[in-house]
């Protein structure tokens, strides 16, 4: 569960830098200040090889894009994609676990755990 969350939790993050970028372009006192932001936003390299008129062509563009939401919104996708963390993680972790929940004996469940889980202990 606890893996879900924190796929969520980094979705909000990125959602919410997203939001604050976009914010920060529409509300620049100037052209300049808003091809900064863009500039930060992108990667380093593609920001070096942009030319001002196509930071222009940018700003621009995001003027025109309908306000943003007031705070990160998880979509369907993205509660689907939480849930399937979280099963991933539940069915890589119950072949190493079931022997011990099944098996009362500690002996007998720590063999099957072992070659169930591909670590077989050298022989000496």
């Amino acid at each position: 569960m606890i893996d879900a969350f924190l796929y969520w939790l980094a979705f909000f993050h990125v959602q919410g830098q997203k939001i604050k970028a976009l914010r920060a372009v529409r509300e620049a006192k100037s052209p300049l200040e808003a091809h900064r932001v863009i500039a930060d936003v992108l990667p380093p390299v593609l920001a070096a090889v942009t030319t001002p008129a196509e930071f222009e062509e940018y700003r621009r563009r995001l003027q025109q894009l309908p306000e943003p939401s007031q705070h990160p919104r998880l979509t369907r996708d993205e509660w689907l994609a939480g849930v399937g963390v979280f099963l991933l993680v539940v069915a890589s972790t119950l072949p190493a676990v079931l022997p011990f929940v099944l098996v009362h004996d500690l002996v007998t469940s720590s063999f099957i755990h072992a070659n169930v889980s591909g670590f077989i202990k050298p022989k000496r």
